[in-house]
């Protein structure tokens, strides 16, 4: 199928397969799968010693060792078509969105913090250098959820926000932004064509619901009214005034009057959705940066690929992506 292999459990069941679908999103830790095929492999398989586990789908670049993407499968349908079986599943974030933590942080850098949540939950994890520190008490919160919480923490505190989290290797990896060039596609059998002469289907949407003119800070001290306040005089004239409240964990270090302004600029934009079709391989995934030029809709320039939806067949991999401008 194309230039890609699949196996499941480490066997290759890339002849078996219809077609197969992955997704991912920046705002999400775990990514999705699905494919369909004439076999039935279930949800589990027994082991060569008799025991049952979980089926694990890989991909593979054909002339590659090391799979791009693991998942479980973690859904079975015999379909209306009798011949037919689909199956999905999702990459190791799976487990991070289902395990609930209880847990306390007293000024433990970021970094120490996710690494024990990771020891604790037996999840492998790369990961950058953090700077920042938590002090909180977390109770029957989703480990992801306090993932998500953390990484926006230290981007507010540290000004820092190209990292985000991506599982499809089998593991937790907190990764920065990178640029991806020179993006190519196959088409039929082996045709090559360059992936920026194959956009389709654009589109540009602007919206000001989410945007917010005003931020106040408060710290997380229910005996205490302590807060700071940032706001836009020329967007409040504009839009009318929109406010969002946020609250930070107790700590002198945190210099609330920063933080609301830093909130400030995140929030104080008109949102532009972007979105496109083309064709593509797996390099087209979220947190990587591309130049998306297209002078018809008045988009030049690096853009982050926010989500990515890949369609494989045996003709091609078609890839429906949103992104935004990005600017460092």
């Amino acid at each position: 199928m194309l230039n890609y292999r699949f196996t499941l459990n480490d066997k290759d069941i890339t002849d078996k397969l219809l077609s197969v679908n992955y997704s991912e999103n920046l705002e999400d830790v775990a990514s999705s799968f699905s494919f369909t095929s004439l076999e039935d492999f279930d949800i589990t398989s027994l082991t060569s010693d008799g025991k049952t586990r979980i089926n694990t789908f890989k991909i593979y670049e054909r002339t590659q060792t090391n799979p791009f993407y693991i998942g479980v499968v973690t859904d079975y349908e015999h379909t209306t078509d009798v011949n037919v079986y689909s199956y999905s599943g999702y990459d190791v974030g799976f487990y991070l969105n289902k395990n609930e933590v209880i847990k306390q942080f007293k000024k433990a850098n970021i970094g120490k913090a996710i690494e024990s949540l990771c020891t604790e939950f037996n999840i492998s994890a790369t990961m950058p250098e953090f700077k920042a520190t938590v002090s909180k008490i977390y109770k029957d919160v989703v480990l992801a959820d306090i993932l998500k919480e953390l990484l926006e923490l230290e981007k507010l505190k540290t000004g820092k926000k190209d990292i985000y989290i991506d599982c499809k290797n089998g593991k937790l990896n907190i990764s920065k932004y990178t640029l991806e060039q020179n993006l190519t596609a196959l088409i039929g059998s082996g045709f090559l064509v360059g992936s920026d002469s194959t956009y389709s289907n654009c589109s540009v949407k602007k919206s000001i619901q989410e945007l917010k003119n005003r931020v106040i800070y408060s710290d997380n001290n229910e005996k205490s009214l302590k807060r700071v306040i940032a706001d836009d005089t020329n967007s409040i004239a504009t839009y009318g005034l929109l406010t969002a409240v946020e609250t930070v964990d107790t700590n002198k270090q945190n210099n609330l009057k920063q933080l609301a302004k830093t909130k400030l600029t995140e929030l104080n934009k008109i949102k532009t959705e972007i979105s496109k079709t083309l064709i593509a391989d797996y390099r087209v995934s979220k947190g990587k940066l591309i130049d998306f030029t297209n002078a018809d809709y008045g988009l030049t320039g690096i853009y982050l690929v926010k989500s990515a939806s890949h369609e494989i067949t045996a003709q091609k991999e078609t890839v429906n992506v949103s992104i935004e401008k990005w600017k460092n």
